[in-house]
């Protein structure tokens, strides 16, 4: 059975960077992608998608990741799921917050397809 990675991230750039990076590590990883944090977070709670990883963008409209990563955490099936905050803000009290909610690290977005594949992979690996 494949592995998956999830992003949500509204940017529909990232996805494709991310989505290519993640095809380029390796067969056994599907890559899931949504830009909506709030219709996300209703398919991971009905198991629609089950995610191994999930990669969050930390500024996104309607919920933002704080919040979701919160709220992911709160569910018992699903805050075992290493939440990465993958962002590009550079903002201290952000970062810790993430930390303190539960985010298993904080990945700074990288730019280029060889840097994503690269930091993909040291996370799944």
């Amino acid at each position: 059975m494949k592995k998956s990675v999830l992003l949500i991230d509204d940017d529909p750039d990232e996805l494709v960077f991310f989505r290519e990076a993640v095809a380029d590590i390796s067969l056994d990883y599907e890559c899931l992608t949504s830009t909506d944090g709030e219709e996300t977070l209703q398919q991971l709670i009905q198991e629609e998608i089950k995610p191994n990883f999930i990669f969050l963008d930390l500024i996104m409209p309607r919920m933002n990741g704080i919040d979701l990563l919160r709220q992911i955490k709160k569910i018992p099936h699903l805050s075992q799921i290493p939440v990465i905050i993958y962002t590009s803000s550079q903002y201290v009290n952000y970062l810790a917050q993430c930390l303190e909610s539960g985010a298993f690290s904080v990945a700074h977005k990288v730019y280029g397809a060889d840097a994503t594949t690269a930091l993909i992979k040291k996370i799944v690996d």
